[in-house]
């Protein structure tokens, strides 16, 4: 990927930085989680377009760390790898957290099976841990549902024109029902079916960087297996599209299927809420988010 090598999300303030992906030009310039841009090149940042430009381009970032000070840095936009690894890490109480960065390149279901394989007979609380991860892949979240829900547990339902118009024609229902929809559809999302499962206390941890398929399984875990949630809402991004090369660099993106969970929650546009809203983010030396699991747990 090209880029300084940040999640990030629009605030008041300027553009707040939720991760910082290792060995890229924003770690190499110090930048933390937890900082916010209050500047780029002078000027007040409005949207993340203020962080685009060319290969090779220089930014002077002035920045609000979580201390409050100010400090500025040069960050320039390069190539970078983005593959954070898969981790398993553990706290104390036996609490494991796993943290999955992406459902897309560079997820590793074998290290998962590994992860969860270790942690079950132990773990007295399981945290996925879903901040920042994008989506990604639908098949690899059905694997890891697998891992804490039954694959005979419906958890959604994809949803497009020809089916909605076949549940009107069929309920006499309001196409606008979509718990209906979810209940009346016979094509619903299942967890695939593992050999290990994880069936004590669970919690998830997501916030604005979170989207598509990983907002699904919390979605999932969350109405299913009564997942804790803790953290800041996720994006909303979970329509299956079809992209299609226009030429000259130029894309064409095309919606064809909406996603509505088991209890009939539409996550486009309104993403996944969490049951503990926690707008402070984490810092190189605290995770709030995960300071309040614990103290849950």
């Amino acid at each position: 990927q090209v880029g300084s090598g940040i999640m990030n999300e629009v605030v008041p303030e300027g553009i707040r930085v939720n991760a910082v992906l290792p060995g890229s030009p924003a770690a190499e310039a110090g930048m933390k989680a937890g900082d916010t841009i209050v500047l780029v090149n002078g000027v007040k940042p409005t949207s993340r377009d203020s962080l685009s430009g060319p290969t090779g381009t220089t930014f002077t970032l002035t920045l609000r760390g979580a201390d409050g000070k100010t400090r500025e840095v040069k960050v320039t936009r390069r190539f970078f790898s983005t593959r954070e690894p898969q981790s398993l890490t553990w706290h104390p109480g036996d609490v494991a957290v796993l943290r999955i960065p992406t459902f897309d390149v560079g997820f590793n279901g074998d290290q998962i099976r590994q992860f969860v394989k270790e942690a079950t007979p132990r773990a007295k609380l399981m945290v996925l841990d879903l901040r920042g991860n994008p989506g990604g892949v639908v098949f690899n979240m059905l694997q890891v549902s697998g891992y804490f829900i039954p694959n005979t547990v419906p958890i959604g339902t994809m949803v497009n024109r020809n089916m909605v118009d076949q549940f009107v024609r069929e309920t006499g229902k309001s196409p606008d029902d979509l718990r209906g929809i979810s209940t009346w559809s016979p094509n619903k999302l299942r967890p695939m079916p593992q050999a290990t499962r994880y069936e004590v206390k669970l919690s998830v941890m997501i916030d604005g960087g979170t989207g598509s398929a990983a907002e699904m399984i919390a979605a999932a875990l969350k109405e299913t297996r009564e997942a804790r949630v803790f953290g800041q809402k996720s994006v909303g991004m979970v329509l299956a599209s079809v992209i299609t090369p226009l030429g000259e660099g130029w894309q064409m993106i095309v919606p064809i299927q909406d996603y509505v969970t088991v209890q009939g929650q539409r996550l486009e546009g309104t993403g996944v809420e969490p049951h503990v809203l926690i707008t402070e983010n984490r810092t190189a030396d605290k995770d709030t988010v995960l300071a309040s699991v614990q103290r849950w747990h």
